[in-house]
């Protein structure tokens, strides 16, 4: 049996930033994921609170238009992202204090 993920959204403005605060929904006994997510000019960033101190096991993929996230034992975390990213110049960093999981991306350019 799988968990239930959702997928949370929002409107970027081009000068505002944006942020959100979001758990992905999950059947069972497992904990959730929380995450913020900020959108600026040029930026998109997401924290991901992972309560754990060690990328070992976690799989992270970012794509132009969303992320997933597997952090076992919490459910599979899918977002899709207000506005596309350059996904190959994505970024991501554990910070092992705090156990929050901090990406970064920066935006696409869009061709005219």
């Amino acid at each position: 049996t799988s968990a239930a993920t959702s997928a949370a959204t929002s409107t970027a403005t081009s000068t505002a930033t944006t942020a959100a605060t979001n758990a992905a929904t999950t059947v069972g006994p497992t904990s959730t994921l929380e995450y913020a997510m900020k959108v600026s000019d040029s930026m998109l960033m997401v924290t991901v609170r992972l309560g754990r101190y060690s990328m070992a096991g976690v799989d992270l993929q970012v794509l132009s238009s969303s992320f997933s996230l597997n952090a076992p034992p919490h459910p599979q975390l899918v977002v899709n992202l207000p506005i596309p990213v350059d996904h190959e110049q994505a970024k991501a960093k554990l910070i092992k204090r705090s156990g929050y999981l901090k990406i970064s991306a920066p935006l696409a350019h869009m061709e005219s």
